[in-house]
């Protein structure tokens, strides 16, 4: 490949000759991993990223139909140790992605807040009630079902009662100072 960066070029020699050997003129090359070609365009260049990234995006493409929203099922049950495996695991895709990734458990947070919406939204639910109903009267704290094991208490009611409790408990609390005014 002959690049010339004269204004006016002069006709490019067919054979090029180096040390008596005669040189192979091609129209594109490879150097340090860039391809570039005779017009100095980036469109080879283009080419050869999209052929090496199109075969990976299969490993993505599996990675997302790992339906991480079961995480709700057992994201409250999950012990300490564990989270930290699939957290350092999570850590490590972030860093190839460069890109920071949430943790099992904001991503369980989520997921639960989510799951609750769709509970509370959805009048033919099963597990359906009218939320105001579950508050108590006089600190405007939310009723907990009672639970006797570690498992009853991880579960995924209670562990939605925790951020609705919040919401409710500043809602009544608002509503309370406002009637006082």
């Amino acid at each position: 490949m002959v690049i010339d960066y004269r204004k006016y070029t002069t006709r490019v020699p067919t054979e090029v000759i180096i040390k008596e050997s005669v040189v192979e003129s091609v129209s594109t090359y490879k150097y340090l991993g860039i391809v570039t070609d005779d017009q100095i365009a980036w469109h080879d260049h283009i080419d050869y990223l999209v052929k090496k990234v199109s075969p990976r995006l299969y490993c993505l493409r599996k990675l997302n139909n790992f339906n991480i929203n079961s995480v709700v099922c057992w994201g409250g049950n999950v012990d300490v140790t564990d989270k930290k495996r699939i957290d350092s695991v999570i850590k490590q895709a972030g860093r190839i992605l460069g890109d920071d990734q949430f943790t099992i458990y904001s991503s369980y947070q989520h997921y639960v807040v989510a799951k609750l919406n769709t509970v509370l939204n959805g009048t033919s639910h099963p597990l359906y009630a009218d939320p105001y109903s579950a508050i108590i009267s006089g600190s405007g704290r939310m009723k907990l079902p009672y639970a006797v094991t570690k498992r009853q208490k991880l579960s995924f009611i209670l562990q939605c009662i925790k951020p609705l409790a919040t919401w409710f408990s500043n809602v009544y609390l608002s509503a309370l100072s406002f009637r006082k005014l």
